[in-house]
């Protein structure tokens, strides 16, 4: 349904009959053969066939069939009696002394179309306009308001937005979108499925079109160079994971220290149920406040592509932040990450307490894609070695050596079954391993199961115990978080609450 394209040609003819003006298709001449043959109308006589009333007479024909039911006939004519067209009706020369005319400049654009077409859109720009409709289609049926719309839509000021009571933080702003894309709503879903369907050839709504959509709106409160915005726009669409989709979660629009507290106090429980499900709403809702401040700043990328690269963590931003929001440091960095970007300072790194971490000169240790990675890494592998020599410390760096060790044996293991004999069985099967060799692996393997039961069961009794967050008001009333030296830690359930 493109336009075709028409310049108004005037026919003069050689028999001395009057001249015709007529809208001859400079562009599209196949679509309206097309059209005439469907309609059964000669080209050649259409523009001396003049016969109004006949016309008028056919259109009213077809809108009452139209009211009727049109037959599959009447159907094919009532595509083809409109067609879209866009009118050439002037040319101006580049330059004065230019000696290209009119016609020329007709023939070059339509070369232009044919011989050397554009480029499609690209996923940026067709987003763009998707997500524009989906914000008129929700309008249109009062599920939000003009303000609302414009806003979403990138479209007012930070001071437009404080005025009418909505955030003006662009991290707030990105959870509201991102809300909005995976809301359980059924008028909102419906909302969005009309727009896009019918502004595309797409049949449902998946996760990634959401993620997408939302993304376009997001990056309108960034003022980025275009080569930047796309980069981003790549990053962010994997920022947010399956459990933002899956999860119920709100867009409530907390401060940062009050849903950071939140988070903490949900994690208890979530210890306490074997780490198995969702940690909880509030651990979510940051995490997509916290995507916009890591992906936009540029500390937490995408998968970059192996060729000249060396990236062995394949995580998408989305399983790095789920990785973040599931343990305490991590909420405490997801925090610091906002607070950081609101200022406009350096992201910085964090440690279990929520302390800002100093490199060995004293200076506050930054953060970046690779470190978050290292610091967060995926369930069972290992984490960055710890710079200190504290027990703490050690203990952890042990525990990433049995992490890279467990990964090495798995690899060994499956190694072992790779080897292919003659028969193109595995050797193994066929030749099996010492019964001895096998016994003593099984002891060892057994002792190391049996710890790590009783390993993972102190952790739980440590890190399951219910948190209580302190929080404090400032001088005009308001809830304000207080400061993470000043937070309750885990503690043993046997144990009474100490303050840090």
């Amino acid at each position: 349904m493109e336009a075709v394209w028409l310049v108004v040609t005037r026919l003069e003819h050689a028999d001395g009959s009057a001249p015709a003006n007529v809208l001859i298709s400079a562009e599209g001449s196949s679509r309206m053969t097309g059209v005439h043959d469907l309609l059964e109308i000669r080209s050649a006589d259409v523009p001396y066939d003049d016969h109004e009333a006949k016309l008028r007479a056919n259109i009213r024909k077809l809108n009452e069939a139209l009211d009727r039911g049109p037959t599959a006939e009447q159907l094919v004519a009532l595509r083809c009696e409109r067609v879209p067209a866009l009118i050439l009706v002037g040319f101006k020369k580049h330059s004065a002394d230019g000696s290209a005319g009119f016609p020329t400049a007709v023939k070059s654009l339509v070369a232009l179309r044919h011989v050397d077409p554009p480029m499609p859109w690209g996923d940026g720009p067709e987003n763009e306009s998707l997500a524009d409709e989906v914000l008129d289609e929700l309008f249109r049926r009062d599920l939000i308001s003009e303000t609302e719309r414009a806003y979403l839509a990138g479209s007012c000021t930070r001071a437009e937005a404080r005025a009418a009571r909505l955030a003006d933080d662009p991290a707030m702003r990105a959870a509201r979108i991102v809300h909005l894309f995976t809301t359980k709503d059924s008028r909102v879903a419906e909302a969005i499925r009309v727009a896009v369907t019918s502004q595309s050839t797409r049949k449902r709504i998946t996760t990634k079109l959401a993620n997408e959509l939302a993304t376009a709106l997001i990056l309108r409160a960034t003022a980025d160079d275009r080569a930047r915005t796309d980069q981003m726009r790549r990053y962010l669409r994997d920022a947010f994971g399956k459990a933002v989709h899956s999860e119920h979660w709100e867009d409530t629009g907390r401060d940062t220290a009050t849903l950071r507290a939140d988070a903490l106090r949900e994690l208890p429980q979530w210890v306490q149920n074997q780490c198995a499900g969702d940690p909880g709403p509030s651990s979510l809702e940051l995490a997509v406040r916290g995507a916009y401040a890591l992906v936009v700043s540029g500390r937490l990328n995408a998968d970059r592509g192996s060729r000249s690269n060396e990236q062995p963590d394949r995580r998408t931003p989305g399983e790095v932040l789920d990785a973040m929001r599931r343990n305490v440091q991590g909420t405490y960095q997801l925090s610091q990450a906002l607070d950081d970007f609101a200022a406009e300072l350096p992201l910085r790194a964090v440690d279990e307490n929520g302390q800002v971490k100093k490199q060995a000169d004293g200076i506050d240790q930054k953060i970046n894609d690779v470190y978050l990675r290292g610091e967060f890494p995926a369930a069972g592998k290992a984490r960055s070695a710890r710079p200190g020599n504290t027990p703490l410390e050690l203990h952890q760096n042990r525990l990433s050596d049995f992490s890279l060790a467990i990964d090495r044996l798995q690899q060994a293991f499956e190694a072992i079954s790779a080897v292919i004999g003659d028969d193109g069985r595995p050797v193994v099967e066929t030749q099996g391993a010492d019964p001895t060799s096998a016994s003593a692996w099984r002891e060892t393997l057994d002792k190391i199961d049996e710890e790590l039961i009783v390993w993972s069961r102190t952790f739980k009794r440590l890190h399951g115990a219910a948190q209580d967050v302190v929080v404090a008001h400032d001088a005009d009333g308001h809830d304000e978080g207080t400061s993470p030296e000043h937070e309750d830690h885990y503690l043993d359930s046997d144990e009474s609450l100490q303050s840090n």
